[in-house]
């Protein structure tokens, strides 16, 4: 990477600024080395603070300017503190040495560039921020090291980083392919995770497609970026992908075995989301629970109860079961509710003041009509059973029969319509 990257950064002679860096790192006192790390080390303390000032004032509203800042205010700041020792101490500073500063710095900043357009384009989560702005220091100190050798060409530090072998496991490296591996990793994942939040965005918007779909696609579309990003940075690395796609072919047979399970739940998760036989929303019954879908993944759909607890139920007991769903057409669902009256009240009355209690609240649909029957007549009883139907079962079932029965209960004590009196208990 560096023999194709250097060339076209640098505008001198590699040979001729190899031995005077040579010259000038040989001829260096500890004194001067000293005064450099200090320089160093007190530019990196102000970029901190001049950083955590300007991070409360730019990060709410100028977050890209922020990036920016951070890439670049602690190098400005070391050269601004070298500049400034040069202009109060005179010819302290060689000039050997002053050309080794300026092209240190010049190829940090030349690695920065790139690492903040990545940086603000893909928005990539802190681990990878970290581990791209650590990559660009270590190809800045790679560069002036290769740049550094007054005895040998860019090519032969290459190819000596490439002779250096190492065995892992199956695989056998060199250190440059391995390096060049791990760099291409930190970009292509930015990318991968960066585009793959982008095409996430982009379909959960969409007003074009149903959820269901939008979320299934989304799938899809992370496995093949990230298929594709790890093919990339495993044939960077050197590794040859058909040997490792013969081991993993091995692997998946064994784990197939066991983990078939998993992998039934992962298709029947692709395949309810693309069916849409079950949404986001719905109140279904599966497996002995019943409740709302509050969220639909690959592997596993979370419905939650009408008491809160939510129930992870893997996809899969949704294909091979049968599935109880409610809002499937619509969303209407028909409640009842009884009450027993005594067998010398008037019946027709009853059922008049259940009708009319049910045709004044909000919630109970006008068509179809609410009815009253006389479900059952026992023991001096007489159940009278009211049906009627609500759209909006997620707003409470129970919450509307307890008004309906608060109502009744008043408009029969009104009306003098008695309630059946309890059964007397068996002796025991």
């Amino acid at each position: 990477m560096l023999n194709s990257i250097l060339p076209t950064i640098l505008f001198f002679d590699h040979a001729t600024y190899a031995r005077a860096c040579h010259q000038a790192l040989c001829g260096a006192s500890p004194n001067e080395f000293t005064a450099l790390g200090l320089i160093a080390a007190i530019g990196c303390i102000g970029a901190y603070f001049i950083l955590h000032w300007l991070r409360k004032r730019l990060w709410a509203d100028w977050r890209r300017v922020y990036v920016v800042c951070l890439y670049f205010v602690p190098p400005l700041c070391v050269l601004l503190l070298f500049a400034l020792s040069v202009a109060i101490l005179g010819e302290w500073p060689s000039t050997a040495l002053l050309s080794i500063v300026s092209l240190g710095t010049s190829l940090l900043f030349t690695m920065q560039i790139p690492a903040v357009a990545l940086e603000l384009v893909f928005r990539p989560v802190r681990p990878l921020r970290l581990s791209l702005r650590c990559l660009t220091v270590l190809l800045a100190a790679s560069g002036f090291f290769a740049l550094s050798q007054p005895e040998r060409d860019i090519n032969e530090v290459v190819a000596a980083a490439r002779a250096l072998d190492i065995d892992i496991g199956f695989f056998r490296l060199n250190l440059a392919s391995l390096a060049e591996g791990v760099a291409t990793g930190v970009v292509v994942v930015v990318i991968a995770h960066g585009t793959v939040n982008w095409l996430g965005a982009r379909l959960r918007s969409s007003m074009h497609l149903p959820p269901n779909f939008s979320l299934a696609i989304r799938r899809i579309l992370d496995i093949t970026v990230w298929t594709i990003a790890a093919t990339i940075v495993l044939q960077r690395a050197g590794i040859d992908v058909k040997a490792i796609a013969t081991f993993v072919g091995a692997l998946g047979i064994g784990l197939g075995l066991g983990l078939q399970r998993l992998a039934a739940s992962y298709v029947s998760g692709l395949i309810v989301l693309f069916e849409q036989s079950v949404r986001v929303g719905d109140v279904i019954s599966a497996g002995g629970i019943k409740g709302r879908v509050t969220q639909m993944t690959v592997r596993y759909t979370t419905l939650m109860g009408a008491d809160g607890v939510e129930a992870l139920v893997p996809n899969d007991a949704l294909t091979l079961n049968t599935v109880l769903n409610q809002s499937w057409s619509d969303d209407n669902l028909r409640l009842s509710s009884s009450v027993h009256i005594d067998i010398a009240s008037d019946v027709a009355m009853a059922k008049q003041i259940v009708v009319g209690v049910l045709r004044e609240q909000a919630r109970v649909l006008a068509e179809p009509q609410p009815a009253v029957y006389v479900a059952d007549i026992a023991d001096g009883r007489i159940r009278l059973e009211a049906q009627f139907w609500v759209a909006d079962p997620a707003n409470g079932q129970l919450n509307l029969i307890s008004d309906i029965n608060e109502v009744v209960l008043r408009s029969f004590g009104e009306h003098r319509i008695r309630l059946a009196p309890p059964l007397p208990r068996l002796a025991t």
